[in-house]
């Protein structure tokens, strides 16, 4: 029994059923996945308690396929994967970061990063799912960071405290509406490192 609506193209169905048992094993094709990386990164202090870093990366990918979801088993390993694909675009990424110690031993870093990420496998869509010229799906991404942090020791059990405050902004502007968002996080913190 196959139902290639139920487990996606490239799986299949392969059982036995007997009286009291039924086994399934779902086979998949998986699009191999190839893809070169290269990135350039300087970094520079500004001042004895200031450094200002920037980097530029190029993302290639050998083939167009797209890794679907499509049973239980998943080449996925975390969930930012499941919505933003590496293997599934290319472009270029742009980011500067400014470090700075204040006194106490307190970090703040700010950060600014650009993503131009060029989609050669999917069509961009309108929110009826109807193609948009035919023109394949592009996205800008920006993120925005600052934080805050502070290491400490206290006692024996642990070798290093750190805590810290975070705050992202993350907007994506797309021709496919769907992916365009915005979001913002703030998030606050302490590890324990033993």
């Amino acid at each position: 029994m196959y139902d290639e609506n139920f487990w996606g193209p490239g799986a299949r169905w392969m059982g036995r059923q007997g009286a009291t048992a039924q086994t399934q094993e779902i086979v998949e094709d998986i699009p191999a996945a190839k893809m070169w990386v290269t990135s350039v990164r300087i970094g520079q202090f500004l001042i004895a308690t200031t450094g200002l870093s920037a980097q530029l990366l190029y993302r290639y990918n050998f083939n167009s396929e797209v890794r679907y979801l499509t049973a239980v088993q998943s080449v996925y390993t975390t969930e930012d994967e499941l919505f933003d694909d590496p293997y599934s675009y290319k472009g270029k990424e742009f980011s500067v970061s400014l470090t700075q110690l204040f006194p106490g031993g307190v970090q703040g870093t700010l950060s600014y990063t650009v993503t131009n990420k060029f989609y050669p496998g999917h069509l961009a869509l309108d929110l009826d799912g109807k193609a948009v010229d035919g023109s394949y799906r592009s996205d800008k991404l920006q993120y925005f960071y600052t934080g805050l942090e502070k290491s400490f020791s206290i006692g024996h059990v642990f070798s290093s405290q750190t805590i810290f405050l975070n705050f992202y902004r993350v907007v994506n502007r797309s021709n496919d509406l769907y992916y365009t968002y915005r979001r913002s996080l703030f998030s606050a913190g302490l590890t324990l490192n033993y």
